[in-house]
């Protein structure tokens, strides 16, 4: 909560024309809308089972024992049924995100994080090779400078690659 709340905060603080602002914000009501519907599945028939047998069993202590033992077979009935109605609705809705785990652990193990590296990463540019110089050297230069930039960012397209091979 204390981190969904800083995020809320830098959020609001951001300028109004940013994109990634009302990204967040769908986002975050869609979480919202997730976080709602999970809570009604799964936390609220379990808290009502709760209420409900809190309930019978105050009702158990109050009750004669004339009463007790006629509607404690019929009690006994309601409350397995009900218990294992919520146990059920439990396995569903486990399976459910079991299934939905499983699907995007494969999704992730699926991502190619490769960068890719340019083939034209080797060539200068042609503009460069016209470009008027009145000092060959400096011209020379340059080009030689365009090859070492060049092979120094292959260079870490390459050690990123192999880093991103080994990270899981």
């Amino acid at each position: 909560q204390k981190i969904e709340s800083q995020l809320q905060k830098l959020l609001e603080d951001g300028s109004t024309e940013n994109g990634f602002y009302f990204e967040m914000k769908e986002y975050g009501a869609m979480l919202q809308e997730d976080q709602e519907a999970f809570r009604t599945a799964t936390i609220e028939p379990i808290l009502q089972l709760k209420k409900d047998l809190k309930q019978r069993l105050i009702e158990m202590q109050h009750c004669p024992l004339k009463q007790i033992d006629q509607q404690d077979e019929f009690n006994s009935i309601q409350i397995l049924q009900q218990v294992e109605c919520v146990r059920n609705q439990q396995k569903v809705i486990t399976d459910k995100l079991e299934r939905e785990r499983s699907t995007l652990e494969e999704q992730i193990n699926n991502i190619e994080f490769e960068e890719e590296i340019p083939p034209h990463l080797d060539e200068i540019p042609e503009d460069i090779h016209y470009l008027e110089c009145p000092y060959p050297d400096l011209k020379a230069s340059v080009l030689q400078e365009f090859q070492n930039l060049n092979a120094k960012y292959k260079s870490q397209l390459e050690n990123i690659n192999h880093q991103l091979k080994f990270t899981d």
